[in-house]
């Protein structure tokens, strides 16, 4: 997803669901968590949605929001933003959610089929870091 959308969207939500939320607060929380969720992608590190999306990085947001500016909503907002992250970055080949204690990415597959009855079919997948390396490096394998 374009990074905008991970600040508009959950933005949207969080002020359409709590009103009364300070919105000024909202936009800069959703912006620096924004930035330091894909951060690894500035780092040159390989493998994107890996190193800053998991659970782990999503508390330490919560907890640095909190220790910094000492406000629940400051911490609220950060948690809110960053799990909408990681859930909207689920689909292709998915976040790496319990990372460093589980070495596999995990997405979500959702499809629209009149064969179901319900008309769409959500398929769970992981993938180990050495599948997500050939899909996303593929000479690696020569």
């Amino acid at each position: 997803m374009e990074p905008i959308f991970h600040v508009i969207i959950p933005s949207l939500i969080l002020l359409a669901f709590f009103p009364k939320l300070n919105k000024k607060m909202v936009i800069i929380s959703a912006f620096i968590v924004e930035f330091l969720m894909d951060a690894d992608s500035l780092l040159g590190v390989e493998w994107h949605r890996i190193l800053f999306h998991n659970i782990f990085w999503v508390m330490l947001l919560g907890v640095g929001f909190w220790l910094i500016t000492k406000n629940k909503e400051w911490r609220n907002t950060a948690w809110f933003m960053a799990g909408t992250h990681l859930l909207f970055d689920l689909r292709d080949f998915g976040v790496a959610l319990l990372w460093p204690l589980w070495n596999k990415t995990v997405s979500v597959l959702i499809t629209i089929s009149s064969a179901n009855k319900y008309f769409f079919d959500i398929t769970l997948k992981t993938f180990d870091f050495g599948e997500l390396r050939a899909a996303v490096y593929p000479w690696a394998l020569l």
